[in-house]
């Protein structure tokens, strides 16, 4: 038995999480396979969730980290602003210091197609020949 699949869109927002609208939960009380699909997503959804948290949960903290932020939480936003503002001067600095582009050269440039399409021999010069 295969679900609906013009209801994808509409399984995975509720699958993760959002309420049905009335006629998707009206669809979701005739059509069984779409429902029993709705079971399959949502399972899925919070296998990946467990699996996440478990993640974030394992990754180790180290004691000068937690040190760190709790004694000077202040510090993370001010080195957050030093690295933008050093961002920004290099930016400004590099625009400023950049190499002009040559402006004639691009001007006097033309399409070699128009060479191309230049008879090379005239017609009239072809019955002297």
């Amino acid at each position: 038995m295969t679900y609906c699949r013009q209801h994808d869109d509409l399984l995975d927002d509720v699958a993760v999480g959002s309420a049905p609208s009335a006629e998707f939960a009206a669809h979701l009380n005739a059509c069984a396979a779409c429902a029993a699909e709705l079971e399959r997503r949502a399972a899925l959804v919070a296998r990946i969730d467990g699996v996440a948290r478990a993640w974030m949960d394992a990754s180790p903290r180290t004691e000068i980290s937690v040190r760190f932020e709790r004694s000077h939480p202040w510090r993370i936003a001010v080195v957050g602003a030093a690295l933008a503002a050093a961002l920004a001067v290099l930016f400004v600095t590099g625009y400023v210091l950049r190499k002009p582009v040559s402006t004639p050269t691009i001007l006097s440039w033309q399409s070699p197609t128009a060479d191309l399409l230049r008879p090379s021999v005239s017609v009239l010069d072809t019955h002297s020949l």
